[in-house]
């Protein structure tokens, strides 16, 4: 009887101050923020005519916008999200995550050693935002022949 008269107590208390832990909304994110927000939204919602197209609240109150088309440094942007998301460029030209390493290097077991880096994988469907650059890359799913596309933007604060 005695352990669930103190069991009671906890649970209440864990139970009360538990909701504080998470009452952060987890989508709201800072202003002053420096890195890559991901979010997935479906291509019929973008649009390159320069309209805003997605909005959302700041943890200061405020909130940004994305819309307004980038053109000519669409691919410098998408570059930045790479090399920001622990990627780099291989001798094919394309992005990898594995560091150089002499040939045939094995691990202890005769397995060839590949290491990698700390990365974030880049998805499909997903618009990536900088509040600190102002711009924003939509990565389109990929379309039959067409392989993947991308698109930068800019984002605007709103106070």
């Amino acid at each position: 009887m005695k352990k669930l008269l103190l069991f009671i107590p906890i649970v209440m208390m864990l139970n009360s101050c538990g909701p504080s832990l998470y009452r952060q909304d987890l989508n709201q994110v800072d202003a002053d923020a420096d890195g890559w927000i991901a979010r997935t939204i479906p291509p019929s919602q973008v649009t390159t005519s320069g309209d805003m197209f997605f909005e959302e609240k700041l943890s200061n109150g405020g909130s940004f916008s994305v819309g307004g088309y980038i053109d000519e440094d669409s691919t410098y942007w998408y570059n930045q999200l790479y090399q920001d998301s622990g990627w780099r460029k291989n001798k094919e030209g394309g992005w990898t995550n594995e560091i150089l390493i002499p040939k045939n290097t094995f691990n202890s077991k005769g397995e060839k050693l590949i290491i990698r880096t700390n990365y974030t994988k880049i998805k499909r469907g997903y618009l990536y935002i900088n509040l600190k650059k102002l711009v924003a890359v939509y990565f389109y799913p990929d379309e039959a022949g067409k392989g993947p596309t991308f698109n930068a933007f800019r984002v605007t604060i709103n106070e």
